[in-house]
């Protein structure tokens, strides 16, 4: 994770691969912000970290972009911020403000949950989704899987594929009209995740 600046590749004796993620301006501002430090332009330069959090989110993405896990926009804008807050706080020394720490209490649950099944044929934002509790998104974040156990995009996900699966067990809907219900418009990745959340293909429902 770096600046706009040129990038110089070395040598190296075994085979490797780099990775680049640039944190866009709006991200930068925004976390800034909630932690109440000074606003960078960019990101310093750090060249001797190793990370499990920035690991895990790099074999994620490489997995994504290689096109065997599609990874949906909420789960994408989510590990940003997290990867964002991560870097800043553990390496540049931020500190969340005590704001952030306070707990979802049912109410903002409530809120959040309506607001989910609302939407669930649209795309869902993890800002979305932290103004439904009004909280910050880094706080909704960690907050909601303190509350539910859950991710966000692990609650949608789920969400998603109980009224997929109930439109087509119990609605007589097609696998296409119900992939496009809960918003998805690839019906091949709806597939996917249906059959690695549920075990089974959605066709199978119908027998």
């Amino acid at each position: 994770m770096h600046g706009f600046e040129p990038i110089e590749f070395v040598h190296v004796e075994t085979p490797s691969e780099y990775m680049e993620i640039r944190v866009s301006d709006g991200l930068l501002t925004q976390v800034c912000e909630e932690l109440g430090c000074v606003a960078l332009n960019e990101l310093p330069e750090r060249y001797d970290i190793i990370d499990p959090v920035m690991w895990s989110v790099c074999v994620r993405i490489r997995a994504a972009i290689l096109g065997g896990w599609p990874i949906d926009p909420l789960a994408a804008e989510a590990s940003m911020l997290t990867l964002t807050m991560h870097l800043m706080m553990g390496y540049l020394g931020a500190e969340p403000q005590r704001a952030t720490q306070l707990p979802l209490d049912c109410r903002r649950l409530h809120r959040v949950d309506a607001f989910a099944d609302a939407h669930l044929g649209d795309r869902i934002s993890l800002r979305q989704m932290a103004d439904a509790a009004s909280v910050s998104p880094y706080h909704f974040i960690r907050a909601f899987r303190a509350a539910t156990g859950l991710t966000p995009y692990e609650f949608i996900l789920s969400k998603r594929m109980e009224r997929a699966r109930q439109a087509i067990q119990f609605q007589g809907k097609s696998v296409a009209e119900a992939a496009a219900s809960v918003g998805y418009r690839n019906t091949s990745h709806f597939r996917k995740a249906f059959r690695r959340y549920f075990g089974l293909k959605p066709s199978q429902l119908t027998k």
